[in-house]
């Protein structure tokens, strides 16, 4: 059985609200890649451009966005 360890990203809440702060906290700090969004850090009035813009942060740093 294969298990993949990754991590939500409300730990990011109240420091690093920005996919900027904690893209690289994840990726090169704990060596993870698969990344679960915490709806915590979708701010109010956020469109679908802004969720592209994550879904494009994400990908380009090399994560992979499971789910909200």
């Amino acid at each position: 059985m294969q298990v993949r360890l990754g991590i939500n990203t409300c730990f990011a809440v109240k420091r690093w609200p920005l996919a900027a702060d904690w893209i690289p906290i994840v990726r090169d700090r704990l060596g993870l890649t698969l990344v679960q969004h915490s709806f915590d850090l979708v701010p109010s009035g956020a469109s679908a451009v802004d969720a592209e813009a994550l879904a494009g942060s994400t990908a380009a740093a090399g994560l992979e966005l499971h789910s909200t």
